[in-house]
């Protein structure tokens, strides 16, 4: 049976008759995730000398397996959405990006509409992609002791769940919409393929949320000062 392993371990015999590779896993991973490897395609893994279908790899089970109503609603909203320059440039993280950055950009992303009050992400579920609010409204919250309590709330231009291009950390709130909103996602695969294929792209992309996270510690460091010093003047 196939085991993985992160070295370029794998050839591909795509339907061209063409063997394509060596490849390491996080490609392979990404070419399921695209529909370039079928279910039914023969993979090679050279550590082990052998020839398998995609989908006796454990790993990619949950790509064949067969999708619900709202999986193929997704992916035919996705397809049928095209991303234009005007919607990403409502994202603020998007601003040190030029147009043909953008043009780029829109190959990797994918779109959602949301209805009201549906979950986005769920505490303590993996983090396998980050997401862009390009209409509507979401809150992020904890329950703390059986209470909601908001952490922020997220508005046209902003994004969240950053943090999976760097840790596939589990989630650490809920993200729930309070409209209905239309957000673009990015997964972790698909950020891989554009080190690859784009890496200009993403180290700008990088770096931009790199300068965006920087601006949150200090937002977050002036809060835990002024909450500092109300403690402190109760104490006196």
């Amino acid at each position: 049976m196939p085991e993985r392993s992160d070295s370029m371990d794998y050839k591909v015999w795509a339907v061209d008759n063409v063997v394509y590779g060596p490849v390491d896993f996080g490609t392979l991973e990404a070419w399921v995730q695209d529909e370039r490897v079928a279910e039914d395609t023969w993979i090679y893994q050279i550590s082990k000398d052998i020839w398998f279908k995609a989908s006796d790899f454990s790993q990619f089970k949950v790509y064949f397996d067969e999708e619900d109503d709202e999986d193929v609603d997704t992916r035919l909203q996705s397809k049928a959405h095209a991303v234009s320059m005007g919607t990403l440039k409502r994202i603020k993280l998007f601003g040190l990006l030029d147009d043909n950055q953008l043009k780029q950009l829109g190959h990797f992303l994918e779109y959602r509409k949301h209805p009201p009050y549906s979950l986005v992400v769920k505490n303590a579920t993996p983090s396998d992609r980050m997401f862009f609010v390009i209409e509507g409204e979401a809150r992020v919250r904890i329950n703390v002791e059986g209470r909601e309590c908001i952490l922020a709330t997220l508005v046209t231009g902003d994004f969240f769940g950053e943090h999976c291009l760097f840790d596939q950390a589990p989630r650490s709130a809920d993200v729930l919409t309070n409209v209905e909103s239309e957000l673009y996602s990015m997964s972790v695969a698909s950020f891989q393929r554009m080190t690859t294929e784009r890496p200009a792209l993403a180290a700008s992309l990088l770096l931009a949320i790199g300068k965006t996270m920087v601006v949150r510690i200090r937002a977050n460091n002036k809060k835990l000062e002024s909450m500092m010093q109300v403690w402190r003047s109760f104490r006196k």
